[in-house]
């Protein structure tokens, strides 16, 4: 069958590359946005369309297009999210882990407060992790 439309570049990837998008796309703590991209890259290096790819990630043929021809261009270092305009943040990742996890767990072992007068509002744990207590701060 004869191929229609314009042509693609020819998207090869060596073991090293294959191993790194395998990686990044089954690894949790990846961004969605970038296990996406390498799913995308790694189906078509199997030679797949872009229509093809599109149905069996359930996104747009054009973001098929875009990661598959910034790949080719960039390669690996293509496909990570760019800095964006705008003032830095602030938060680091990792402190925003660092409170939300034992937050969280904390949140479950509190679920049904004990006592009189208890609404389940708490501004303990917000002290202790340098948070301070914020109108509004809301715990349980």
């Amino acid at each position: 069958m004869a191929q229609r439309g314009r042509p693609k570049a020819e998207l090869v990837l060596s073991d090293e590359e294959r191993e790194t998008l395998q990686r990044w796309a089954r690894r949790p703590k990846s961004p969605q946005s970038l296990a996406l991209r390498s799913k995308i890259v790694l189906a078509c290096a199997e030679g797949r369309t872009n229509q093809q790819v599109a149905v069996a990630l359930h996104c747009s043929d054009t973001t098929v297009g875009k990661w598959r021809s910034r790949f080719v261009a960039r390669r690996l270092k293509g496909l990570p999210d760019e800095h964006r305009p705008g003032v830095p943040r602030k938060t680091t990742d990792d402190h925003v882990e660092a409170v939300a996890r034992p937050a969280t767990l904390a949140g479950r072992r509190r679920r049904n407060p004990v006592g009189p007068g208890r609404t389940g509002t708490e501004t303990k744990p917000a002290e202790e992790w340098g948070q301070g207590t914020a109108p509004g701060f809301r715990w349980g």
